[in-house]
């Protein structure tokens, strides 16, 4: 073991005696740090599947082997002995730079990382939004309007409280940040004040908007997403849509994060309302508002012949057909899953 820039650098020689205390030490320092729960959860399982393995902690090159060499297990479906190989690393990693060793640029392994990308074809559309709602009960209709009108993230969503809300401001304040994010105000829509002001009365600042009794707030997020599940499903398959059996609460965040691309313009008020700490993630959001070009499809609905006719001024091409359901309700309501649809035949524009 020797000094290299304060820091340590390791090998397969230097005894491994305190590596039970350093996770100890490493464990409480997330939990300081606040990081999400489920990450201190996948990486401290990631670091002992390591020991159990027979590894010695500090010889990097042999635990770099033992990941570069992971394979999946018979079942594809099952994830790779528990993360993937770049989890893996970002877990050991992580774990070195809190202990303070120096490991060699040229002996960290690199490996492809697939990234999450995100389509505005994947983004769901207002109408499919509202069949969702049509059909929830309060408490999913919140979490839908939550989720979509501030951007918060399902753990972000169920730590709200009740002093989180300032009516008076018509602003909400997303407090309890997960993943990195950072705490931010989110101006109300009229859809979410509304919704909020049909809260049952309490004089418990500190009390939670969803499931108050429960002191267990993951539990807590994952009942909202387990019902949530259950109202896709029923409603995609009442309205014979199955792109609405594809949303989840995430893509309504990416959804808040392209539209307030859209609207604000300057990159760095959507960092600050989506959370990042990063550009690099905001960035994502700014490229797909960019990316609708004169060329491309832009797919709208029209709940009135009015707004059909708004739609039909606007256009910069020929329209040949433009659709509208007569009520959103009804095509969507409880009652009814498939409402009338009428249609308007235009070959040239209304002067």
């Amino acid at each position: 073991m020797s000094a290299t820039d304060g820091k340590t650098t390791v090998s397969a020689e230097t005894p491994s005696v305190n590596i039970q205390q350093g996770l100890l030490d490493f464990l409480e320092w997330m939990r300081d740090t606040n990081k999400d729960k489920d990450t201190i959860t996948e990486r401290m399982k990631i670091l002992n599947r390591l020991i159990e393995k027979g590894l010695n902690l500090y010889d990097y090159k042999a635990v770099f082997k033992v990941i570069t060499n992971l394979v999946r297990e018979k079942d594809p479906s099952k994830p790779l002995e528990g993360g993937t190989k770049q989890q893996w690393k970002q877990a050991y990693m992580q774990f070195t730079k809190f202990m303070g060793w120096a490991i060699p640029d040229r002996d960290v392994p690199r490996f492809k990382v697939n990234r999450y990308k995100i389509s505005p074809y994947d983004l769901p559309t207002p109408h499919e939004i509202d069949c969702l709602l049509a059909r929830a009960n309060f408490e999913q209709r919140l979490a839908i309007l939550i989720w979509r009108d501030t951007g918060a993230t399902r753990e972000e969503a169920a730590w709200i409280q009740r002093k989180d809300i300032d009516f008076e401001r018509r602003i909400i304040a997303i407090n309890h940040a997960v993943k990195g994010h950072d705490s931010r105000l989110i101006p109300m829509t009229s859809d979410l004040y509304a919704t909020l002001r049909e809260l049952p009365p309490s004089t418990d600042p500190e009390a939670y908007i969803f499931d108050p009794k429960n002191p267990y707030r993951d539990v807590v997020t994952a009942n909202l997403y387990k019902r949530f599940w259950n109202l896709r499903k029923r409603v995609a398959k009442n309205t014979n849509n199955p792109k609405i059996n594809q949303i989840h609460p995430h893509l309504l965040r990416h959804g808040f994060g392209v539209e307030g691309a859209e609207e604000l313009g300057n990159p760095y008020d959507v960092k600050y309302f989506m959370g990042h700490k990063s550009m690099s993630s905001t960035d994502i959001y700014t490229r797909l508002a960019r990316s609708k070009g004169p060329n491309d499809l832009i797919v709208e609905f029209a709940f009135t012949p009015e707004r059909t006719r708004y739609f039909v001024k606007k256009a910069s091409t020929t329209l040949k057909r433009a659709s509208f359901p007569t009520d959103a309700r009804v095509l969507c309501g409880a009652k009814r899953s498939h409402g009338e649809v009428g249609s308007l035949e235009l070959d040239t524009y209304p002067t």
